[in-house]
């Protein structure tokens, strides 16, 4: 979403972007945010913050008071170059802030950066998401097969907390009733597959096997 109040500024934005994105405009913040209340919301916005009636500045602090428009990122596009200005945009939640005239290389490449980084950190709240409330067991270990997270599903499954376990080996669990053959040939489809699928025995922390 290009909002500014100066139509030939967007339609040089727009050139600038056309060829690789969707794109809608603005000309008022009042009218940016009839665009962001709609179901199809935009991925990013960048946003003048000089503009009659409803500032830049006034937009932003509506989108973060919003759910739904809270984690849209946002770029400042403005000709104020003062830094309280800058500063202004970016204690507000701003992602970037970027001086007119904009040249067409940078804006891309911030704008091509800055969607693929809020993507990554979707993907990784989602896989947080997953790990925390996944109803099957989870333990994360480095690569020196110390663990490094469990999940809660893993404290229900052993009786382990969190702090019990992190820096441990797994073998903690260790029942007594796994072969070394079967440990061997679960690793080394994990080092050739990435993966490997069976069962093995553990001990409870209470002493159980399961």
């Amino acid at each position: 979403l290009l909002v500014d109040d100066v139509p030939v500024n967007l339609y040089v934005l727009a050139a600038m972007l056309k060829a690789e994105y969707r794109l809608k405009t603005a000309t008022s913040g009042a009218a940016a945010l009839e665009l962001l209340a709609q179901e199809d919301r935009p991925e990013l916005v960048l946003l003048d913050v000089m503009m009659p009636g409803m500032s830049g500045l006034d937009v932003l602090r509506a989108m973060r008071e919003k759910p739904e428009t809270r984690d849209i990122p946002v770029i400042f596009v403005s000709a104020d170059t003062s830094e309280q200005s800058q500063l202004d945009g970016l204690e507000l939640g701003a992602d970037d802030y970027l001086t007119k005239p904009v040249i067409r290389s940078v804006l891309c490449a911030r704008v091509k950066n800055l969607l693929a980084r809020k993507r990554s950190e979707r993907q990784l709240r989602l896989a947080a998401h997953v790990f925390e409330y996944s109803g099957e067991a989870i333990m994360i270990t480095d690569r020196d097969n110390r663990i490094v997270e469990v999940n809660p599903a893993f404290t229900r499954q052993t009786g382990y907390t969190p702090e019990e376990v992190r820096g441990r080996d797994p073998r903690l669990l260790f029942a007594g009733c796994t072969t070394k053959e079967e440990y061997r040939e679960m690793w080394q489809a994990i080092r050739t597959d990435g993966l490997w699928r069976g069962e093995m025995w553990n001990r409870h922390k209470n002493g159980n096997v399961y």
